[in-house]
């Protein structure tokens, strides 16, 4: 019932998301759809140039060659009609560009603004056209940043600018949800863990690593989906936090794997740590000091990428391996402690979606011309981290609950239910732990209840239980300041005091007299009285405390013999 009710919060949660996202996504394109754009992709009339020849075709190639000085021109006719707010709007990656109307320069987007990069990074061009230009010729010239053999080209757009913006912002908004909720969800799991710290016990560590991976995961696939360098224009600024947040990513999930599987002294996570960290401080170097971009030295984080999954299927076949193993071994009957959710069950399904999913995004950085490189990735982590962050909660919680449950049954049996004092046992040990050179500054105090046999005859048990428990706290008021009371018999009680001189305690026991006393009620025959006796510890008679509670128990003895020959006398 428990496993069935944990798969329910999960799948509700995930499905949450999924039509959050849903949602979000027909929402918005059909607010679109209603909204009257005029705009259109230009798709026809192109011209590029082929080695010695010139290639005309309808649409524009997704990938040209480049010449000597890797550059490469495509060649158009503008629209009959431009008014004065129609544009050219195309994306860019890591190219400088140059757009001519007629053989004269009207925009321009290059690195050379910026000393310690060769790239612009990704750019969101915008053309502003004038109306005089209708029916002229175009060209854009890209230049490969990269000095690469070809450029990966985008759809040209031209339309009026705010709908293309608006488009833009519409069709790239749904994937920046789901990012802003992964970011959202890393930082409610950093919260949990500096709030419930001490109830997650160790599983805390691990719900702060996977916070960690979210967030890093989290903004790099935000910076992917273009939408910021869309609405803003530092184009370079967003493109280096992109690289530094996808470095961050290794990290977090290696640590956050290696607790998972108890290996976290493993040679292979602490070699994947190094070489993120190799990674993150040595590239952010070269790119400052303007040595080689981080597009440049991106292959190496690739290359970290592949191992960390490497590493982590080889991992998620060995824990298949025990929990076989865990299944087949009749230690883990119905007899053994309840075994929560295993994380391994989740890693059945994500494991090799995500394998997928980042192969395809690979292949959709290196041979694809896309804008956003972890469209595929984005939902499978996303699904991951809300199911995985829900079961490392709710099983932390289950732990502590056993915890909570495992210490409350060792309270219970160190303490006496009636009077909640520490019994006997928690005496012995306590006794037993004291620092023998501390000995001689502790004492032992013995009480024992006169009639309470008269009390639970008379008046029932539960009058005999009121008596206990008035003696006890009574008991607990007086000695509690200088030492531990404990309930040791069924009327006896002891307390193990400090610093407490036989004249001291001659000061403080009448104290017990006067407040039962004060108790009295005429309807008793008999009085509540308490028999005491002390003694402190003498290195010379006793080798132990538990010697001095002989003595002490001897006193008590004697009083409460005098009391009853007193009471016989007055009688």
């Amino acid at each position: 019932m428990m496993h069935r009710t944990k798969i329910f919060y999960i799948a509700a949660m995930l499905c949450s998301a999924f039509v959050l996202y849903l949602f979000c996504a027909f929402y918005f394109k059909s607010a679109y759809n209603e909204y009257d754009t005029t705009f259109y992709g230009l798709d026809s009339g192109w011209s590029y140039q082929d080695g010695d020849d010139m290639v005309f075709t309808d649409s524009l190639p997704s990938n040209l060659s480049t010449d000597d000085t890797f550059c490469a021109t495509v060649s158009a006719i503008l629209p009959g009609k431009i008014l004065d707010s129609d544009i050219l709007q195309f994306h860019t990656g890591h190219c400088n560009v140059w757009v001519y109307v007629d053989d004269v320069l009207i925009y321009e987007n290059t690195a050379e603004r910026f000393p310690i990069s060769k790239t612009n990074g990704s750019v969101c061009n915008f053309v502003p056209l004038d109306s005089d230009m209708a029916g002229k010729s175009f060209s854009i010239t890209y230049q490969s940043c990269y000095s690469k053999d070809s450029i990966q080209t985008y759809p040209v757009f031209f339309g009026n600018e705010r709908d293309i913006l608006y488009h833009l912002i519409i069709s790239k908004l749904p994937a920046f949800i789901i990012c802003t909720l992964t970011f959202a969800i890393g930082l409610i799991g950093l919260l949990c863990y500096v709030v419930f710290r001490k109830q997650l016990g160790s599983s805390s560590v691990s719900l702060f690593w996977l916070s960690l991976f979210a967030i890093a995961f989290s903004s790099w696939s935000g910076f992917e989906t273009q939408l910021l360098v869309i609405l803003f224009p530092y184009h370079l600024a967003f493109s280096w936090f992109t690289f530094v947040y996808l470095k961050l990513i290794p990290i977090p999930i290696i640590v956050f794997m290696g607790y998972t599987y108890h290996v976290e002294q493993s040679r292979w996570l602490k070699l994947l740590i190094s070489l993120s960290c190799f990674d993150i401080v040595v590239n952010s170097a070269l790119q400052y000091l303007g040595i080689l971009d981080f597009k440049e030295t991106l292959i190496f984080t690739h290359l970290i990428f592949l191992l960390t999954i490497v590493w982590i299927f080889v991992l998620f076949v060995s824990g298949l391996r025990k929990m076989k193993e865990q299944r087949a071994n009749k230690e883990n009957s119905e007899q053994a402690k309840p075994r929560f959710f295993s994380l391994s069950q989740l890693y059945i399904f994500f494991i090799p979606t995500l394998a997928v999913t980042v192969m395809l995004d690979f292949i959709s950085y290196y041979f694809v011309a896309s804008e956003d490189s972890s469209r595929f990735s984005r939902i499978t982590l996303i699904a991951y981290i809300i199911g995985l962050t829900i079961m490392l909660v709710q099983n932390s919680l289950e732990s502590q609950k056993l915890k909570e449950k495992e210490d409350s049954l060792r309270e219970m049996a160190a303490t006496d239910p009636l009077t909640k004092l520490k019994n006997r046992a928690s005496f012995e040990k306590d006794v037993a732990v004291l620092p023998d050179n501390e000995l001689s500054s502790y004492g032992i105090a013995m009480f024992d209840l006169n009639k309470l046999k008269y009390f639970n005859d008379v008046h029932g048990h539960s009058m005999g239980d009121y008596y206990i428990i008035i003696c006890s706290e009574i008991l607990q008021d007086i000695f509690c300041p200088f030492g531990n009371v404990y309930r040791i018999g069924g009327d006896e009680f002891c307390a193990v005091i400090k610093d407490i001189s036989p004249e001291k305690y001659a000061q403080l026991s009448p104290m017990i007299a006067s407040r039962l006393g004060a108790l009295h009620q005429t309807m008793f025959e008999y009085r509540m009285e308490v028999a005491d006796g002390y003694a402190a510890f003498d290195s010379k008679l006793d080798k132990s405390l538990l010697h001095t509670m002989e003595r002490a128990d001897k006193q008590m003895y004697t009083k409460k013999q005098a009391m009853k020959a007193a009471e016989k006398k007055k009688a």
